[in-house]
């Protein structure tokens, strides 16, 4: 299938090879899009055009995981970019052309999957995604890895009583808004830009994905309820949280600094009077015996159930890690329950899709400790292009 040696017109050559040195020179040790902002500041020749196709193609790499690996680099590329992009790009065409000859016909994704397969005679699918045994109950393992060959929506919350005034200004700037599920979340495609938005700029709404949403649909909060929030990050959730229940107070904690500050910024935007934060490590530390009627622990975790949008993580992740991480998910809950009331509520949320993370921890923590399961859900993502995540809600029974 493949030209011994393909004939690019010397534009395309160079770009080939600047793809090829930006893959190859990529470690997996931060995250692919930081490594792709420091290669560009790097290279400040590189206009936007030049920027957009090399991280399209980029992307499109590392969107088949560790599929088709045994094709040449220049034939991987190709397959990989048909299925993610437009067959009919001038780029691609001129590339194809020379690796892969025979018609690249368009279509949608599944389409393009067995065309894929019947040509390259292999269920490559198989391999994009690892450990295809352990993931969580209600995950189809086949919907699931295709998934990861489409780029998820970009989601924005709208607080209460501002979805007209963020509206107005959408229509304004031309940016086209999808409604969801949630009356007050809405969906954009890849790359829109709603940071520059005064709305935004305003703290009238705030980006966050629609499975994270809607983890806080049901949460069972009471009026007048103290929450702690262990593992909050920049606070999407408690956030949320504020927005629904004013009346409710809620401790934010993290053990990063820079992540603590994050999140006392967008509560400063977003004027929310119910939020105080800490730094602190819930694995070791708590504010306190017996103090709080709910904690949320939306634990530190693989990510799996978002790499569709970090789709590096499907080479680069080492699945040892799983068991580390269920061990740090593990010491969080069993430290965090000394400060739960006896009745109140105890809220686990991961954004991972393994088993090992999520039901299993669940198990072992409720097999040492009184609690009683309420619910239990994985909110698998691929079906509305958001992430995936994992959810249960205890109660303490003594």
């Amino acid at each position: 299938m493949n030209s011994e040696n393909p004939t690019y017109s010397p534009r395309t050559f160079n770009r080939v090879q600047i793809i090829r040195g930006i893959i190859e020179g990529y470690q997996g040790d931060i995250p692919f899009h930081r490594y792709l902002k420091n290669f560009y500041s790097a290279n400040k020749s590189f206009g936007s055009n030049d920027r957009r196709i090399y991280r399209a193609w980029c992307y499109a790499w590392f969107r088949l995981g560790n599929a088709l690996s045994n094709l040449e680099f220049t034939e991987r590329l190709c397959w990989g970019y048909y299925l993610v992009n437009d067959p009919a790009d001038e780029l691609f065409l001129e590339i194809s052309s020379q690796v892969i000859h025979e018609p690249m016909p368009d279509g949608p994704l599944g389409f393009r999957i067995n065309h894929a397969g019947k040509s390259l005679g292999v269920l490559f699918t198989e391999d994009i995604f690892p450990s295809r045994f352990g993931l969580s109950d209600g995950i189809t393992y086949s919907e699931w890895v295709e998934s990861h060959l489409l780029q998820p929506f970009v989601f924005i919350r709208v607080r209460n009583k501002f979805t007209a005034q963020v509206s107005e200004e959408l229509e304004a700037k031309g940016i086209v808004a999808r409604p969801t599920t949630l009356s007050n979340a809405f969906s954009f495609a890849e790359n829109t830009d709603l940071q520059s938005l005064d709305s935004f700029k305003n703290g009238l709404f705030e980006i966050q994905d629609l499975s994270s949403q809607m983890v806080c649909e049901n949460l069972p909060v009471k009026i007048g309820a103290s929450w702690w929030d262990c593992c909050s990050g920049s606070g999407g959730k408690s956030l949320l949280m504020a927005d629904r229940f004013p009346e409710t107070s809620i401790l934010c904690s993290d053990i990063r600094p820079s992540i603590m500050e994050n999140l006392n910024e967008r509560v400063r935007k977003a004027q929310i009077k119910n939020i105080t934060s800490r730094l602190m490590d819930a694995s070791k530390e708590i504010p306190g015996p017996d103090l709080f009627d709910g904690v949320m622990v939306d634990a530190p975790c693989s990510g799996s159930g978002t790499w569709r949008r970090n789709p590096e993580n499907l080479s680069f992740f080492d699945e040892s890690m799983v068991s580390t991480y269920q061990g740090m998910q593990l010491s969080i809950l069993q430290n965090v329950n000394r400060s739960l009331k006896k009745g109140g509520f105890l809220v686990y949320i991961t954004c991972s899709v393994f088993r090992a993370e999520n039901e299993d921890v669940i198990a072992i923590f409720t097999d040492n400790f009184d609690y009683q399961v309420l619910a239990q859900s994985v909110l698998a993502g691929f079906s509305n292009n958001s992430d995936c995540m994992f959810v249960t809600v205890l109660e303490k029974r003594i």
